[in-house]
């Protein structure tokens, strides 16, 4: 970047010679803070036609703040300028460049520092790591000559966030000194992939719990499902701060126990916003619509988060007119709010409504396309889905994923198949979304041999990791074609706890096939939650007459 000079600054004061390099340092920090690459560009100038304009502090700032404005360009220029870049100059532009995503460019970079030092080492090792080339973060990491606890720490998120346990606990069990943060790591890492036994091992044997531990330990509780349990540790945790009421508002509204939601939100000394808006959305999808608007009139303040639940409470309950009114009056609407919208008009059956308001977006985003496309599909309006397809960008995957559900809903699965190779020839992959949408397309048609056949494309052929719900997916197959034993012994072996989904999928398939044999109780065995009511009342129902 060359600045000549800089007659128009934009409302910042012009450049002075009495100002200290603090007052520059604030500008460039905020800009950081806005990155705003415009209003960065004129700060550059400012300090170029200071008295400053040498000084090695604000020109690391600088690197730092075009990083924040993701300009790797303008980074590498004041890091060419820079005459004795010193420790911090090297870690600075190292995180920008690998922070962008510039990992070639920031291994240079690492490469090219005399002694770098652990921040220098963390920050490669991590950038790998974050995205998801575990194989050179370990390789780095193994050549770090003393890796601290946070790049201990690093490394064994990264492992677990790829669902490699293994590899995780084994960095974990190698460290020589573990704190609060590694043990709280390991213990999430065990919770998120449903092994509530190893959270609960590590939990009991942690030296020393911080709060952010005790909310792991009740976040692994509530994500399998234990209320009870949930409810039983919050009691006996010896301090709560907002993300423990609000998980435990959560865990009972999201039973439909609003009562006992709303009294935790009236007892909790912390009644934040985002309390308010986890029961606004309770209420709203109990059909409780005046119960959720009342709570919103009550709130003492309100993000554009709350109105958007607020508006979407108006628009699943088909309330289209409360729901606009509540669209005009919002201060701030985000694309949320308006593929709300959209899609309230489309899911009542209002396209007319729901394509001119999609006209007047700011921005016709990669959510409110696939809402649309799969809207007209629902309503049998599969041309006009098949004509915005064609017609909206086509690089998200979200909008192939929503083509290929319209198919399916239309009943065209091979048309919906051959869109596979058609996002090959656009240089497209699909995700697990794309074979979550093609297992279920099989699944309501009775194609066991084609869902198997799709079921093992992922993992051979585009290497992506089905969850649990791609493994429910074939339960339900199996058991709806009457292979309950294979249901039963893939529900056993898969790699993933069995959660509610999973055993009701598999009872409704006793159901529909006639069965109460000593499968279904087996099954009901794996439920996470034995204080759970819901698959035993399921099995009662099924065994009796």
């Amino acid at each position: 970047m060359v600045v000549a000079r800089a007659p128009n600054l934009g409302g910042i004061e012009s450049p002075d010679e009495k100002f200290a390099p603090a007052h520059y340092a604030k500008l460039i920090k905020s800009c950081a803070i806005s990155r705003d690459l415009l209003e960065a560009r004129r700060i550059h100038s400012l300090v170029i036609h200071s008295a400053h304009r040498n000084n090695r502090f604000l020109k690391n700032l600088l690197i730092e703040m075009y990083g924040k404005c993701h300009s790797i360009e303008d980074a590498r220029i004041v890091l060419d300028q820079i005459h004795e870049p010193n420790c911090y100059t090297w870690n600075i532009a190292l995180a920008a460049f690998a922070e962008n995503g510039h990992l070639e460019k920031a291994r240079k970079i690492f490469e090219g520092i005399p002694q770098p030092n652990s921040v220098a080492w963390n920050s490669i090792i991590t950038a790998y790591a974050k995205h998801e080339n575990l194989q050179e973060a370990r390789r780095i990491f193994e050549k770090m000559p003393d890796p601290n606890v946070v790049t201990w720490t690093a490394m064994i998120t990264a492992y677990a966030q790829q669902r490699h346990l293994g590899e995780a606990r084994d960095l974990f069990d190698r460290m020589p000194v573990k704190d609060v943060v590694a043990w709280t790591s390991m213990l999430t890492a065990y919770a998120e992939n449903g092994d509530l036994e190893q959270s609960t091992n590590l939990f009991e044997t942690m030296p020393h719990k911080d709060i952010v531990a005790w909310n792991a330990m009740l976040a692994a509780y509530y994500r399998l499902g234990n209320l009870d349990q949930t409810k039983e540790l919050f009691d006996t945790m010896p301090r709560k701060d907002s993300a423990s009421w609000n998980l435990m508002i959560l865990a009972y509204a999201e039973v439909g126990n609003i009562a006992e939601a709303q009294k935790l939100l009236e007892l909790s000394p912390c009644r934040d916003v985002t309390a308010f808006t986890i029961l606004i959305t309770a209420f709203s999808q109990h059909k409780k619509v005046e119960e959720a608007f009342k709570l919103f009139r009550e709130m003492p303040r309100r993000d554009i988060v709350a109105w958007n639940a607020m508006l979407a409470g108006y628009a699943h309950n088909g309330h289209l007119e409360e729901a606009k009114l509540m669209f005009d009056h919002m201060p701030q609407r985000d694309s949320i709010s308006w593929t709300t919208l959209v899609a309230a008009y489309a899911w009542n059956g209002h396209l007319g409504d729901a394509r001119a308001m999609f006209e007047k977006m700011p921005n016709q985003d990669y959510v409110t396309v696939p809402t649309l496309i799969v809207a007209y599909a629902q309503h049998g309006h599969i041309i006009q889905a098949k004509n915005l397809f064609s017609r909206t960008s086509q690089g998200e995957v979200m909008s192939w994923n929503a083509m290929l559900t319209s198919y399916i809903l239309g009943g065209e699965l091979q048309s919906g198949l051959d869109l596979l190779f058609d996002m090959a020839v656009e240089g497209l992959g699909p995700d697990e979304i794309t074979f979550l949408c093609i297992l279920s397309g099989c699944g309501h048609l009775g194609l066991l041999e084609e869902c198997r056949k799709h079921f093992k494309r992922m993992r051979c052929e585009y290497n992506l990791a089905p969850g649990i719900e791609h493994f429910v997916c074939l339960v339900d197959i199996l058991g709806r074609c009457g292979q309950l034993a294979k249901a039963e012994e893939l529900i056993k072996t898969m790699p993933f706890v069995p959660n509610r989904v999973s055993w009701s999928t598999f009872l409704n398939a006793c159901k529909i096939q006639k069965s109460s044999n000593h499968s279904a109780v087996e099954v009901v065995k794996t439920s996470p939650d034995k204080k759970d009511a819901a698959p035993f009342v399921m099995l009662s129902n099924l065994v009796t007459p």
